[in-house]
């Protein structure tokens, strides 16, 4: 509980994005055949992936503007941080732990901290890288707008095999609700809460003007979305962009 209140007290972003990165690493874990005891620490970890922000200060992670190399440097300190915090804790899973340390290792090798390749990242990290790119870019952040699920699926899409699992990546956008029942979203200035999810595709979103269809609420051109694509590969693919997850 003093764990879950350290991640609560850092401001209620980071509270809101670990609980929808939990809730998405079980509905992962469920599609590959996690046994149940591993879906409580796949939870757990998920809650704690980013405990190790509490040690970054929020003038770099609140930033509006790109991150400098320097800057980023010391973002991605959060995840030693992370794991020494939940080592000092008593009863703390080793499957936990390692979710912390390994949540930003790429599966062709090329993340952080220690640039662990494919099956040598713990099972249940790269479920969770997974859950918290994809929560990360749906989210309106200080220095991004929220994405719409279509290009955020393009986006994953494009990491398959590099920054993820695929098979995990499949599982995940096949059989995973685009969004989570109750979820806020905003797009576009305007915003909708989750009101039905039976229609895994094109789940229902009330809103101010009544309830739509997430399709009706995105309600996005092939040209829009190009757009959105474009903008999103200026900021994190092109020079000095850091993607913050």
């Amino acid at each position: 509980e003093t764990l879950r209140y350290t991640v609560e007290a850092k401001d209620s972003y980071t509270r809101g994005h670990s609980d929808r990165v939990a809730d998405y690493s079980v509905l992962i874990g469920e599609k590959v055949g996690l046994p149940e005891e591993q879906l409580k620490l796949l939870k757990i970890g998920g809650l704690f992936h980013d405990i190790g922000k509490i040690g970054i200060p929020d003038s770099i992670l609140l930033k509006p503007d790109k991150l400098t190399d320097e800057e980023y440097e010391i973002v991605k300190k959060h995840v030693l941080c992370g794991f020494e915090t939940l080592e000092k804790t008593v009863g703390i899973s080793q499957v936990v732990k390692e979710i912390a340390l390994q949540h930003h290792e790429n599966f062709d090798g090329t993340g952080y901290p220690r640039q662990l390749k494919d099956f040598h990242i713990c099972k249940q990290a790269r479920l969770v890288h997974i859950a918290d790119v994809y929560e990360a870019l749906c989210a309106k952040r200080s220095y991004k707008p929220a994405l719409p699920r279509i290009v955020v699926r393009q986006i994953m899409q494009e990491g398959s095999g590099t920054m993820f699992d695929p098979f995990m990546l499949n599982k995940f956008l096949q059989c995973t609700p685009l969004c989570l029942l109750g979820e806020e979203l905003e797009i576009n200035g305007r915003v909708g809460i989750v009101v039905d999810v039976d229609d895994k595709e094109n789940p229902l979103i009330n809103t101010a003007h009544g309830t739509m269809t997430l399709h009706e609420f995105e309600n996005l051109s092939d040209i829009v979305i190009e757009e959105y694509l474009y903008n999103y590969n200026a900021l994190f693919k092109g020079k000095g962009g850091h993607f913050r997850a």
